[in-house]
């Protein structure tokens, strides 16, 4: 009997993993046909490709000194950390796409509503898909990149090797921690508010008062700095710890949050600027943003990627010797290619399939999540350009800051509603807008960059190409404002 009943268990239990592998194979199926269907084949290809020459290039420009101690390396590691946080956040993905409808996408993490799987057994093997994906969808073509890169610059085989394996693991320590970060968010926003809260505060207080090394934060990067192996396990166990912390505490029934609101259109709209017209498209805008709790998000969305680079730039500044100074107006022309995902978020907020059948056009739908995205990030840029002088001691460059950070935040914007509408989460993974949007975006922004440089010497000519520069990114938004409405007006809103 008790042999009997220890292989009936025994095929249970090979049942599940055999039904958990083919729900994995199901969703990278999934995955990849998704990424097909928005952007095509050659699109789904095309990024890889991207991030291939980009780490060709950045290590044949900038050939690592040593595999032990370089700033290149540590920037890599640096920034990989945050690209592992930007996408770990499955959990809250998860919640969102089991309570909120997402149109004509119905993903398999929505299985637990009609089939007999756990939410997190679902979710467990949504995140192992995810970090497989992005490993071989992104940080294989990195990595493959820096190995060819090192060989055209004669490093040792070794060395980019050894890199290619740490940023791998940095990323998948980062993905780690935002996933249970996430989870937590699932079962208690309190909570999961403290859990960053609280880590943040750790982190700056062991930087600022040198109590620790900034480079033991990141374990994979502090292993090129002692060659003990010790961090690479220390890492691998984090993140087995994180990811099992993260399921164990994910919010098993997940339901649709029910709300009743007084009905305050009319209320909002009398408050707003503009025609009866633009001033209802509008409360309606800000009414779905507070209702839908998008609106913290959003700015937390636009805000993160700039402390970010900040932090990033003070690491390296102060825990990793580096000899770099950034200005004030640097930090400008950052803000509007963040904005770009802070505009990609209000065309996320809702299904636009129901304006086929109102008297509304494309173009005043843009134009109005044009004018909420403005609302939204001007004042928090502002805010944020003028922390960042009086921090760094630079008061007398503010203004030109503040000039820099609004009107590339204004041409940006409208580069950005021209080319993709309000479809700009898909549109933007197609290689030929994607190619657009780069040539249009990056030459202005390079060439602020540069100029950036220059107003630490107090000439009037770097100050004035400055004010010129963003002179003529004011007008060239301007008419890219005036083609939207010849571009998107004959269009529909659903696909």
């Amino acid at each position: 009997m008790r042999t009997f009943s220890s292989g009936w268990w025994r095929v249970v239990e090979l049942g599940r993993i055999s039904r958990d592998l083919f729900l994995f194979k199901c969703m990278l199926l999934e995955e990849y046909r998704l990424q097909r269907s928005y952007v095509g084949s050659f699109g789904s290809y095309f990024f890889p490709l991207v991030i291939f020459i980009l780490s060709f290039f950045l290590v044949v420009i900038f050939p690592f000194e040593s595999t032990q101690s370089s700033s290149v390396i540590d920037t890599v590691h640096l920034l990989m950390s945050i690209y592992g946080l930007a996408v770990g956040g499955v959990a809250l993905m998860g919640e969102q796409v089991m309570t909120r409808r997402l149109g004509q996408v119905n993903l398999l993490l929505q299985l637990p509503q009609v089939q007999n799987i756990s939410f997190r057994r679902t979710m467990a093997i949504f995140y192992l898909k995810e970090i497989f994906f992005y490993q071989l969808y992104s940080m294989v073509p990195f990595g493959l990149g820096l190995i060819a890169g090192g060989v055209v610059a004669g490093l040792p085989l070794t060395g980019t090797l050894l890199v290619s394996l740490t940023v791998t693991m940095v990323f998948g320590l980062g993905m780690s921690l935002s996933f249970a970060i996430s989870a937590l968010l699932t079962r208690s926003r309190t909570l999961g508010m403290l859990a960053v809260v609280l880590i943040a505060l750790s982190v700056v207080i062991l930087v600022w008062t040198d109590l620790v090394d900034p480079v033991k934060l990141v374990h994979p990067l502090y292993f090129h700095k002692t060659a003990d192996l010790v961090w690479i396990l220390a890492s691998f166990i984090e993140m087995v710890i994180l990811s099992i912390f993260a399921i164990v505490v994910m919010k098993e029934r997940v339901t649709s949050p029910v709300k009743r609101y007084r009905s305050s259109l009319g209320t909002i709209s009398r408050l707003l600027p503009g025609n009866d017209r633009k001033k209802a498209l509008l409360a309606k805008e800000w009414l779905e943003l507070w209702r839908s709790g998008t609106l913290g998000p959003v700015i937390a969305g636009f805000l993160a990627p700039l402390l970010a680079i900040y932090g990033l730039v003070y690491l390296l500044n102060r825990g990793l010797d580096a000899d770099i100074r950034f200005n004030v107006v640097f930090f400008g022309t950052l803000i509007g290619y963040f904005g770009v995902m802070t505009y990609s978020w209000l065309n996320n907020v809702e299904q636009n399939e129901s304006l086929d059948v109102m008297p509304v056009t494309v173009s005043e739908v843009i134009a109005t999540k044009l004018r909420t995205y403005f609302l939204l990030t001007c004042l928090v840029s502002t805010i944020y350009i003028v922390a960042v002088g009086l921090i760094q001691g630079e008061p007398i460059l503010i203004p030109a800051g503040v000039l820099v950070g609004l009107s590339t935040n204004f041409y940006v914007a409208y580069v950005t509603a021209r080319l993709t509408g309000i479809r700009t989460n898909t549109m933007l993974l197609d290689a030929v807008t994607l190619m657009k949007f780069t040539l249009l975006v990056t030459p202005p922004l390079l060439v602020l960059v540069v100029l950036s440089f220059y107003l630490e010497d107090g000439t009037l000519w770097s100050l004035s190409a400055v004010i010129i520069v963003s002179a003529i990114l004011v007008l060239a938004g301007l008419l890219f404002r005036m083609g939207i409405g010849p571009r998107w007006d004959g269009g529909r809103f659903g696909f």
